[in-house]
């Protein structure tokens, strides 16, 4: 076993054994302490959503900012407040009527995108057991009427939720190939996954569709497609979740019963649009940032999503276990970020780059808005500067000096202010990463699903223009981190992504091992210091010993 951070102290009060025992089950360890800090032990932002659910079925009420602040059981049972479980105040039935544009979604309305129903986020599973397709209709069927954002609308560019699915309306498609040549299994299985992919209709008021494949000796499929208006990476692990819950209890003939809602994608896309006359100071803020980006390479037609190619590369274990408990000075993103502008400026010469930065979102807005459990896009994307030396305490100076982690820049920039014209008019930045954090799979999951080897289809149409030209996304799944860099051909050679990707896990490697050492002025806010100055009491605190 890997030496614990802390000695252990076992859970004292019924709040210290009910939050060590959810993050055992979030974080799949197998002892927590009261001392033993959440982040220390791999935890991330998104898995703090998972715990947010869990206390709140348990009775605790823990928000974003509180797990940040109280990292450890001790610290965290002490400041979470008892609340009656369920009872959050979320409208529980379904929420219908006019959408309010998030401005992730306003972004992609604004790309006029030929086939923009053809846009999706998939889910494709090798089943361990077949599932009975009647019980999986109901649970599918339960999924949408609860989850307000599968039943979007697209008029135009207004968005509405229509109302529960029709009775004549039917989410699954059930195949049965097993009868074909086994050669032929997987092609014809792949066809009809392209298919499901293409199928989804902006107007019909459902985002989501399944496809339930029986292959014969091959076993079965299950593919889960929902267009990326209604969904977004933390929204499939509630789905997921609540399709396990749903199908065990259709399949025993009682009725479903999810957990209760949190509060609706409704609310928070009014409470957000309430919020962009609050962020205009921010417009030179975002411009500047902008207009230090040097000229991208010459954009290509060709830059489609059927022309793309992506290079993968995998951590080893021991930088995979450092990167997702790296805590105190430095957190996974600012590590990623600082390694990603060691690499991509050692390599064009220019003295900064510019990337956008994408993130879960769900943070950005006061915390009496509980989302724990809502299904939406909830996307937040802004741009970061990286300038020549950068370094992970660098990168974390600047992440901390972004009001609302970035919310702004999409409210502005995709929004109706006169006075953001100039932002709108500046270019975009065609690098993007993505840091999903740490995959932990449920264990209702595990029981049901396994990785399956079929390709599920192109999620977007291979005509479609992408906005970037390196897309990366990153994530910590099977203790490895992966990354996939997302290039276009026709711009760069595979060569050259390879040996960028290659450089990149050097240079993360090489942080890493520093720890990013050292604090910023951003550890301590009230002080009111620059870095020379913490730097000066830093070192005559290291003279003190």
């Amino acid at each position: 076993p890997e030496p614990r951070a802390v000695a252990y102290q076992p859970p004292r009060t019924p709040a210290e054994v009910t939050l060590a025992d959810i993050w055992q089950q979030v974080l799949r360890v197998e002892r927590v302490g009261r001392d033993d800090n959440f982040f220390a032990l791999g935890g991330d932002s998104i898995l703090g959503i998972q715990v947010m659910s869990r206390a709140a079925k348990a009775g605790l009420a823990v928000t974003p900012k509180l797990l940040f602040q109280h990292p450890t059981v001790g610290e965290l049972a002490g400041v979470a407040a008892a609340v009656d479980a369920g009872a959050n105040g979320a409208e529980q039935g379904p929420v219908t009527g006019a959408l309010t544009p998030t401005p992730i979604q306003r972004r992609f309305l604004a790309q006029r995108l030929s086939a923009r129903h053809h846009y999706n986020q998939e889910v494709l599973v090798a089943l361990k057991q077949p599932l009975d397709p009647e019980p999986l209709r109901i649970a599918l069927r339960a999924l949408i009427d609860h989850h307000d954002a599968l039943r979007i609308r697209v008029r135009g560019d207004e968005l509405e939720l229509a109302g529960p699915l029709p009775a004549s309306a039917d989410p699954l498609v059930a195949v049965r190939l097993a009868d074909l040549p086994a050669a032929d299994r997987r092609s014809a299985f792949e066809r009809i996954a392209g298919q499901t992919q293409s199928s989804l209709d902006l107007a019909s008021g459902c985002l989501f569709r399944a496809l339930l494949a029986d292959l014969g000796d091959d076993g079965h499929r299950l593919l889960l497609v929902a267009h990326h208006l209604g969904v977004d990476g933390v929204s499939w692990r509630v789905l997921i979740a609540d399709l396990v819950t749903a199908y065990h209890q259709a399949a025993a003939g009682t009725a479903v019963r999810l957990p209760p809602k949190t509060a609706s994608y409704r609310a928070w896309a009014r409470r957000l649009a309430e919020e962009e006359d609050r962020h205009t100071a921010e417009i030179p803020l975002w411009t500047d940032i902008l207009a230090g980006q040097p000229a991208p390479p010459p954009r290509s037609d060709e830059n489609t999503y059927g022309n793309s190619a992506t290079v993968t590369v995998t951590a080893d274990e021991a930088t995979s276990r450092d990167l997702v408990r790296s805590t105190g000075a430095v957190s996974a993103p600012a590590l990623i970020l600082a390694a990603l502008g060691q690499t991509l400026t050692e390599w064009s010469g220019a003295p900064r780059v510019v990337v956008d930065i994408e993130s879960h979102g769900r943070d950005a807005l006061a915390e009496d808005l509980d989302v724990s459990r809502t299904v939406g896009w909830f996307t937040t994307i802004h741009p970061v500067a990286l300038d020549t030396g950068v370094t992970a305490r660098s990168v974390k100076q600047s992440l901390a000096e972004i009001p609302a982690n970035g919310v702004g820049y999409g409210l502005l920039r995709y929004g109706t202010d006169p006075a953001a014209a100039p932002l709108r008019a500046s270019p975009e930045p065609w690098v993007r990463l993505n840091y999903h954090g740490q995959l932990v799979a449920d264990p209702g999951a595990d029981a049901l699903f396994d990785t399956a080897p079929e390709d599920p289809g192109p999620s977007a149409d291979p005509a479609g223009v992408r906005p970037y030209l390196l897309d990366l996304t990153a994530v910590v799944a099977g203790g490895r981190l992966r990354v996939d860099w997302t290039y276009c051909p026709a711009v760069h050679a595979r060569d050259t992504v390879q040996a960028l990707a290659e450089a990149f896990l050097t240079r993360l490697r090489e942080e890493i091992s520093r720890g990013g050492a050292g604090w910023t002025p951003a550890d301590f806010p009230l002080a009111r210091l620059d870095q020379s100055a913490l730097d000066t009491i830093a070192g005559l605190l290291d003279e003190l010993g």
